[in-house]
């Protein structure tokens, strides 16, 4: 069973979802937090896949033409 729920990520979140599966190696490390802060904040739409326990599993990250246009 799935269901939507709205939702902020936060940069600390998404980091540890890196850390866990090692997607965070494909980051440069400087400035890594920064970085990520950023990108978690400019993100104009998002999905989060959680399992049955809550632990992030996936994440999208997408921009909108209205984004792209107000930046």
């Amino acid at each position: 069973m799935w269901e939507i729920n709205e939702e902020q990520l936060t940069a600390t979140k998404y980091i540890d979802f890196l850390k866990r599966t090692d997607l965070g190696s494909q980051y440069s490390k400087e400035p890594f937090r920064e970085r990520i802060s950023k990108l978690v904040n400019n993100t104009s739409i998002s999905l989060v896949a959680r399992n049955e326990n809550g632990l992030i599993v996936g994440i999208l990250f997408g921009l909108t033409i209205m984004h792209i246009v107000f930046m």
